[in-house]
């Protein structure tokens, strides 16, 4: 699914939509195209999820946060926007090299030979502002409310359900809650999400990420109209639901949270 949501979003001319796609990379290049560039992944998810996690418990310490308060809503919303931003600063060169191996998978194309190599070559032929942490403005702008919308309205569905409604802690309920919140943040910052991808695939040098991210949306929209900004919106969905509901469902195990 990932692998399907980068080719509608890059638009590659091959893309004709989610059903299609899986077929082309399954003719072409069998069960492992659609893997493609997963192993790097692997290796950024686990540090930007713990890091994550636990900027966001360590963040919410600081803060005045109280479910009967007004603002307990906008202090959890602050507290994963920061602990989104924080994750992904760090771990973005290697979201960079993910995505360009993705869509490099679905191509004829071998411009780079792994993970080590794409860091070397992005490393000495774009640099690190304008290769490996390129788009990392709009991807910021992107993250920190897909983070913050999805923390908050996770925390407050499981408040309300629990304390409201009596329901007794469970995975069940813990995993509804997370694909309920995985729902509504992707579908808040998924046009933001589309041309951060377009700015982090693309070869192009001395562009300002600011200047480009504006151009990105006036190309999408002139090629597509304002629906292209959601190209691929419908295997993210179906792939962000059950990543965010076993993401913050094993999290509140390991805290505890089932007692």
């Amino acid at each position: 699914l990932e692998f399907v949501k980068l080719q509608a979003q890059t638009m590659t001319s091959s893309y004709r939509g989610m059903i299609q796609e899986f077929q082309s990379c399954l003719r072409q290049k069998g069960i492992r195209g659609l893997y493609a560039g997963n192993g790097v992944n692997c290796l950024r998810i686990f540090p930007n999820a713990g890091i994550g996690c636990l900027a966001y418990g360590q963040i919410l310490k600081c803060l005045p946060v109280s479910s009967d308060k007004p603002m307990d809503t906008f202090w959890r919303l602050l507290a994963g926007a920061s602990a989104g931003s924080l994750a992904t600063i760090i771990t973005y060169p290697l979201d960079t090299i993910r995505a360009r191996l993705t869509v490099q998978g679905a191509s004829n194309q071998n411009t780079y030979r792994g993970v080590i190599d794409a860091f070397q070559r992005i490393w000495a032929e774009e640099g690190i502002r304008h290769g490996l942490y390129k788009g990392i403005q709009p991807t910021l702008f992107a993250v920190a409310p897909f983070v913050a919308v999805q923390q908050a309205t996770y925390d407050g569905i499981k408040r309300e359900l629990l304390q409201q409604h009596q329901c007794k802690p469970s995975v069940p309920l813990f995993m509804t809650c997370g694909a309920l919140a995985g729902i509504a943040a992707q579908s808040v910052v998924y046009p933001l999400d589309l041309l951060r991808r377009r700015i982090q695939v693309t070869a192009a040098k001395g562009v300002f990420v600011d200047t480009y991210l504006w151009l990105a949306a006036q190309e999408v929209i002139r090629q597509h109209g304002p629906k292209g900004l959601f190209r691929g919106i419908a295997p993210t969905l179906i792939k962000v639901m059950p990543a965010v509901a076993i993401s913050v469902t094993v999290r509140d195990a390991i805290l505890g949270r089932f007692e």
